[in-house]
């Protein structure tokens, strides 16, 4: 078995010993921009995935967030419409607000989601003068990004339902449309007339 021998600084070569020798100053620095590297790695991927879980790209600029400090949430009113409303985020894309909606257990857009969107884009619209020409639903654990177009059909979509929600409340007809899934689960069931 061959003998194992502990060599000192004084029997190694004259680049290790020198390597040896640094100043301790500059070993601090590197441990400094090492643990630097590895902050703003943290940072950035941070980012990154805020960016993904929000469904905001690069080329938006963010106005308003929903619990944000840096830049919080605007509130919008019309009192024409009798309306008010916070969108999750508004992000600026060509020069127009946008609204997003974060629905955390959405899986795909459904009416009551792409009506509230629309709504901000026409609070939005009433307050700064400017129609949105669309907003994003961001929907599920994914994040997966919705475009909403608030094209003139839409819009007109979205009069029906305001003008049903309006009657409602005024004492008009309101007519349950329960899903037979939430049906199934309810506990006014058996008094229901709509129940499926």
């Amino acid at each position: 078995m061959s003998a194992v021998r502990r060599v000192g600084v004084e029997g190694a070569p004259e680049v290790v010993r020198q390597l040896l020798e640094v100043d301790g100053n500059f070993a601090l620095l590197v441990t400094i921009l090492v643990i630097a590297a590895i902050v703003v790695d943290g940072i950035l991927g941070g980012m990154k995935r805020l960016r993904r879980d929000t469904g905001i790209t690069r080329r938006m600029v963010v106005k308003a967030v929903d619990g944000g400090s840096f830049v919080p949430a605007r509130e919008f009113y019309s009192h024409r419409l009798g309306l008010a409303g916070r969108p999750d985020a508004l992000v600026e894309e060509g020069g127009l607000l946008i609204p997003i909606e974060r629905k955390a257990f959405g899986k795909r857009p459904t009416d009551k989601d792409i009506a509230q969107l629309l709504v901000y884009c026409r609070l939005i619209e009433e307050q700064v003068g400017v129609r949105p020409s669309h907003g994003y639903l961001i929907l599920g654990p994914a994040a997966k990004r919705w475009r909403i177009e608030n094209s003139s059909e839409r819009r007109e979509w979205l009069d029906g339902v305001l003008l049903e929600m309006r009657r409602a409340l005024e004492g008009g007809p309101c007519v349950a449309t329960p899903h037979p899934r939430k049906c199934a689960g309810c506990g006014v069931r058996e008094g229901c007339e709509v129940r499926r």
